[in-house]
């Protein structure tokens, strides 16, 4: 997420061979999550950015294991804790 709508990704343009990447629009009525399209004569990625939360949110769900395998973006363990258990780790 932060690296996706914050940053638009934050893609090097040269290792896709690209001069120019799409302009992005983030708009509230878009029918997917994401798509391509057309916006001043150049290539658009089309953001609905609720549906894109929603999207991402639901993938993690389904597979929050994942969380700990992203070895370019490395996450620290998460693991389920008590409020007992959390008070206990502070002196």
């Amino acid at each position: 997420m932060r690296d996706g709508i914050l940053h638009q990704g934050m893609p090097k343009a040269s290792s896709y061979g690209k001069a120019v990447l799409p302009t992005w629009i983030l708009y509230n009525n878009f029918a997917r999550p994401m798509q391509m399209g057309k916006a001043n004569g150049g290539d658009a990625l089309m953001v609905q950015p609720w549906l894109f939360v929603e999207t991402v949110l639901q993938l993690w769900r389904e597979n929050i294991a994942l969380i700990d395998e992203n070895d370019s973006f490395p996450w620290a363990n998460v693991i389920p804790m008590t409020i007992e258990q959390v008070g206990s780790q502070n002196p």
